[in-house]
């Protein structure tokens, strides 16, 4: 058998429970599953399964009753697949107004679950499909409470302030559509979560308010689009968000972006996450990023 006829054989038994070893529960929902997936990529799953450790090594079924049913489903099939899917509710479809809203909610879910089960692969793949949803739909009503989830499930430091960063870069570079009276929404979360407006603060007095005017680009790294106004010869451009350095032209040239797509069909994804540690750091010394 070939490497992708055991990769479609693995597949194959998960989505008709063959074989199973392991019942994962959440909800209303029942997963047959297999320890040698599962346990390989999760040491929760591991830890939980041990002989004569914990109730679930002896009656082979996990209870996460717990955690978000959707969530649950999406992590699974993110072990046998390498990926996951989006699920909406029932009352809703991702031409719903409501939907960009839920799909950034339901990276977050994701990613917290990644996080308790500690699978690292599968939080960065959230964390990057969160940023390219947060980069293009900012302006959706459900900002301001995705901000508020990322900060109750990404504490400080670490993995924590890569999630973090999306959000407070984010709010950074649009500050002069957020920081007005009119939006009462995000004022107002803004008075609630402190550290919020305090990595807010920090990030504008670093970066500065970005030049509403100017020249449309988009980042190859972060594939966010920004204004900048273009000083004379300047060869390269940073993103004001992930930092990620580039020249002008290929920032011109969306189409040379190289993304992956992903079965959505909708978004495009570098397996190589940009929102890292370093994502936060300045410009190189003497850089020029067109930014004021």
């Amino acid at each position: 058998m070939t490497p992708s006829g055991m990769i479609s054989a693995v597949q194959l038994c998960f989505e008709s429970g063959k074989y199973s070893d392991l019942t994962v529960q959440s909800g209303a929902c029942e997963f047959k599953v297999h320890k040698v997936v599962v346990c390989e990529q999760s040491e929760w799953f591991t830890k939980a399964t041990k002989n004569n450790t914990f109730l679930e090594s002896q009656t082979g079924i996990v209870n996460m009753n717990e955690d978000e049913p959707d969530a649950v489903a999406a992590m699974l099939e993110y072990l046998y697949k390498d990926d996951y899917t989006l699920s909406y509710p029932f009352s809703m479809t991702k031409d719903s107004p409501e939907a960009k809203g839920h799909e950034m909610m339901f990276h977050l879910h994701v990613y917290a679950l990644a996080d308790k089960l500690r699978i690292p692969a599968l939080k960065e793949t959230s964390s990057n499909y969160f940023g390219l949803l947060v980069s293009s739909y900012w302006s959706d009503p459900a900002f301001p409470s995705v901000v508020q989830f990322t900060y109750s499930i990404a504490p400080p430091g670490q993995d924590g302030d890569g999630l973090r960063r999306i959000v407070v870069s984010t709010a950074g570079i649009h500050a002069k559509e957020f920081l007005v009276d009119t939006n009462e929404l995000f004022l107002s979360m803004m008075e609630g979560l402190a550290d919020f407006g305090k990595d807010l603060s920090q990030w504008l007095a670093k970066k500065g308010t970005p030049n509403p005017g100017g020249e449309e680009f988009t980042c190859t790294g972060c594939s966010l689009k920004f204004k900048a106004t273009l000083r004379a010869n300047l060869k390269d451009l940073t993103c004001p968000a992930c930092t990620t350095n580039d020249s002008v032209s290929n920032r011109r040239n969306p189409s040379r972006l190289k993304l992956m797509t992903n079965k959505w069909g909708e978004m495009g994804l570098r397996r190589t996450s940009h929102w890292n540690d370093e994502g936060g750091r300045e410009p190189p010394s003497g850089s020029e990023d067109g930014w004021h």
